[in-house]
């Protein structure tokens, strides 16, 4: 079946990216509403996630995933905010980190979000053209960009797998590309 928040018309919805809970929740940001839905694994609306009394509205959500401890990591991109927001499970700011810009620890347009074995944060920051990393704790490690890999242009989405490989889509290439992930840099495997 499909899914859609009540009373809304697809005209007035775009649902973006989705993550799935370790606890069964199924969370959906929607760029067009500002909002994060949450649906049961069965598929049944339960409402809206409220961004914390920090972040305040309007918001608006993009790139989300679940970190390995439960916290709910979304790239946020309302003007002038561009940042990366990690959430308890019960909906309270844990961290906050990154702004609107080109230079170390900002983004221009974060959209995906992955986390490796070690803890690290990895965001795909497309506007910038390049993948950074993050420890746990939101601090800048290293990135790589336009060119490390010859193709990567506007990276969206992101995956790590078991082998602690990072894929990462390009919307211009129309690629996927994969990179082993080392300690302080990520080298091209295809």
């Amino acid at each position: 079946r499909a899914v859609a928040p009540p009373e809304t018309a697809p005209a007035g919805r775009a649902p973006v990216y989705v993550a799935v809970h370790q606890a069964g929740k199924v969370y959906v940001t929607d760029r067009t509403r500002g909002t994060v839905d949450i649906y049961s694994r069965d598929g049944d609306y339960e409402g809206e996630l409220e961004p914390p009394a920090e972040i305040g509205k309007p918001w608006a959500p993009l790139g989300i995933a679940v970190s390995p401890e439960g916290d709910l990591a979304i790239a946020e991109v309302t003007k002038g905010r561009h940042r990366v927001l990690l959430l308890r499970p019960d909906g309270t700011l844990r961290l906050s980190f990154g702004q609107e810009g080109s230079g170390v620890g900002q983004f221009s347009y974060p959209n995906a979000i992955a986390f490796d074995r070690a803890g690290r944060i990895f965001v795909a920051d497309s506007n910038n053209g390049r993948v950074a990393a993050f420890d746990s704790e939101g601090r800048p490690l290293w990135a790589f960009s336009r060119g490390s890999s010859g193709t990567l242009a506007l990276p969206r989405g992101l995956a790590i797998d078991a082998n602690n490989r990072l894929y990462v889509v390009d919307a211009v290439s129309h690629n996927v590309l994969g990179f082993a992930l080392g300690a302080q840099s990520a080298q091209p495997v295809f």
